[in-house]
């Protein structure tokens, strides 16, 4: 796993309730996004349920038309994060310890931004996988926050059991 360089992020607002920081990368454009449906954590389901949701029109915040299939143009960190803790309910990991550690631990990565690309790497999105890493999960590199969100809680889960043995990784090692 790949992280971004904290200099190469510019902190944009902190809001009270969920504690979040909301950044924006320097330099990159977002690309075209698709709704934030929900399904089985499967791989394969994963991937099925991404192609068939871009299809049709984008539901995220700010949707516009453009882009591939239609697909609104932008998903706020704010949402992906609260679609984040909807996901990580399914592994009973949406509150106390384990959502506190998996919180950090996008943040300090991607601030849940879907479209964060590090300069020097090819880590990309809220759990800035390199490109040799999505295939692990059964998956291929996309910009839809949903699959994203489903693939670094599987890979999360099959490589380092829980959340915050993720986070002591990160804290320890600066990737996990």
């Amino acid at each position: 796993m790949g992280r971004l360089d904290s200099s190469n992020w510019k902190q944009g607002a902190v809001t009270n309730g969920p504690a979040i920081t909301l950044f924006s990368v320097l330099g990159f454009t977002k690309p075209a996004e698709t709704n934030n449906s929900f399904g089985a954590l499967s791989a394969q389901t994963i991937i099925d349920q991404s192609s068939a949701s871009s299809q049709g029109s984008g539901t995220g915040s700010g949707a516009a038309s453009g882009g591939t299939g239609g697909q609104a143009a932008t998903t706020s960190a704010l949402a992906n994060q609260q679609l984040g803790q909807q996901l990580a309910a399914v592994y009973g990991w949406s509150t106390g310890r384990q959502w506190t550690a998996l919180n950090n631990l996008v943040m300090k990565e991607s601030g849940w931004d879907n479209t964060a690309q590090n300069p020097t790497s090819t880590a990309y999105g809220i759990g800035q996988f390199l490109d040799s890493t999505w295939a692990t999960v059964g998956g291929t590199k996309t910009s839809n926050p949903t699959t994203q969100i489903k693939l670094m809680l599987l890979y999360i889960k099959q490589r380092y059991g829980t959340p915050a043995a993720a986070w002591a990784h990160e804290e320890q090692y600066g990737w996990y």
